[in-house]
């Protein structure tokens, strides 16, 4: 009987050396980044040995706890150029949506462009990061310049670009333009979140009007949003 006690305790031991392991090479991992300006060929060859053992959810991981987001970035371009590495697909989505909360737009492009040449695939989402990010620079026209882009891939646009967009259009004071777009979205269910976002609940009721006008059906997430903001501000009656 102890004898199969301990074999059956051998998996759920081997898992927590394995877990164990992995959170030993990250921290490893980030003293050599935090040493990065006294780096040396050692230095980054021992830094390069562990970027091939990580998995990548421990590349994302490293890369959301960059302080510093363009460290973040350098170090996404400088594993891109290892020998016998190569990205997977979830950490280009990573490094997009950590940008998306700066204003290095130029940098989320480039690793856009990158993912089409590494055969990546690219979601709406992906576009929708880099959108996002222009919009925080307040470069509105190059924020829309990229639907021109997903468009010329033969990306087709879903709920989450469109409601990006039109998040994009009101941040960029361009409501009139919003409901432009809107009407071009037919066939694409829209919420208003950009408008309340922004506690511009009339605009986001009007919005809901026009919807349904123009083809577009509402689901209880876009009553329940404008809803949700309209008690706030104490408009109940609407």
């Amino acid at each position: 009987m102890p004898i199969k006690t301990r074999l059956s305790e051998k998996p759920l031991l081997l898992a927590v050396e394995v877990n164990l392991l992995g959170k030993v090479k990250l921290m490893i991992l980030m003293m050599l980044i935090e040493l990065r300006l006294a780096w040396n060929p050692k230095l980054e060859g021992e830094l390069r040995h562990l970027l091939r053992s990580l998995k990548p959810r421990q590349v994302c991981a490293v890369l959301r706890s960059q302080a510093d987001e363009r460290v973040a970035l350098k170090l996404f371009y400088w594993a891109d150029r290892q020998w016998r590495y190569r990205h997977d697909p979830i950490v280009y989505y990573t490094m997009l949506e950590v940008l998306i909360k700066t204003k290095l737009c130029q940098g989320a492009r480039r690793v856009l462009r990158l993912m089409a040449r590494r055969g990546i695939v690219r979601r709406p989402e992906a576009f929708g990061y880099v959108m996002l990010s222009y919009s925080r620079a307040g470069k509105l026209r190059n924020a829309m310049q990229i639907l021109t882009l997903m468009q010329r891939a033969g990306v087709d646009p879903d709920l989450s670009i469109c409601n990006i967009t039109i998040n994009v259009l009101v941040k960029g004071n361009k409501l009139e333009k919003a409901l432009r777009f809107l009407a071009r979205m037919q066939l694409v269910e829209i919420t208003p979140n950009g408008y309340c976002d922004l506690h511009r609940v009339e605009d986001a009721i009007e919005l809901i009007a026009e919807m349904p006008l123009k083809g577009c059906y509402l689901d209880k997430v876009s009553y329940y949003t404008v809803m949700s903001f309209s008690v706030r501000r104490k408009g109940l009656k609407k």
